[in-house]
């Protein structure tokens, strides 16, 4: 149940952050905060990762439901079996980073990302993320070393 209320409150908590930039914020209008290691943005991307695929929506948008969906399968099966507590807690963290993206493909038509690391690194601090994006990348880690040790750490 546990991981279950995880994704649910990756979902949410992206979800409300996205409102609050979409409402709040201007586009294209950066805002440095957290003593300037964080810069608040509203960029909308109808893309997949980078904005791959921008010009091709509707295709980005049917391949990350259809990555999501075979996410939610392997979590939902993965949810009824003891242990596996690395690998549960890397798949919440995708599903609900995945849900709240795809929500805002299929509602909005597009993705908003809201903010970057301020870095003297051009190419890194050029990229906009939201939060979803970071638990997928976080979860993606998780299920990967989970793999790893599996073995020993699996159960």
């Amino acid at each position: 149940m546990i991981y279950l209320l995880i994704a649910i409150g990756v979902f949410i908590t992206d979800f409300i952050m996205k409102d609050y930039i979409d409402r709040k914020k201007e586009e294209n209008k950066p805002e440095e905060i957290l003593k300037g290691k964080v810069i608040l943005h509203k960029v909308y991307n109808k893309g997949a990762i980078f904005g791959l695929g921008s010009k091709k929506p509707e295709f980005t948008t049917g391949i990350s439901v259809g990555f999501g969906a075979v996410a939610l399968i392997a979590y939902l099966q993965l949810l009824l079996k003891n242990g596996y507590g690395l690998l549960k807690l890397g798949l919440s963290f995708v599903v609900g980073g995945a849900a709240s993206n795809i929500y805002d493909k299929i509602v909005k038509k597009q993705v908003v990302d809201y903010f970057s690391i301020n870095t003297k690194i051009k190419r890194v601090k050029r990229i906009v993320f939201n939060i979803s994006d970071w638990f997928i990348f976080l979860g993606t880690i998780f299920i990967f070393i989970s793999q790893l040790f599996h073995t020993k750490y699996g159960k």
